[in-house]
């Protein structure tokens, strides 16, 4: 995951992402790429993860288990 735009890259990019809680896998990002002026809308039930995604993009919060492929 990366946070820089100077290279010509998207502000925000994950890719590879595996969020496991629980031994659940429960979030899958194969490319995920947010370039500066576009919105991302996050949707999901009560206790779907959003926030846990959030914070695992973010480097923040505990998690089960997180694994990238490009941190």
């Amino acid at each position: 995951m990366t946070a820089s735009s100077e290279d010509g890259c998207a502000p925000l990019s994950a890719h590879d992402v595996r969020l496991e809680v629980a031994g659940r896998i429960v979030v899958e990002i194969d490319a995920l790429e947010v370039h500066a002026g576009e919105l991302l809308h996050l949707r999901g039930e009560n206790g779907a993860c959003k926030t846990t995604l959030l914070r695992a993009v973010a480097g923040e919060g505990r998690t089960s288990r997180l694994s990238s492929a490009s941190t």
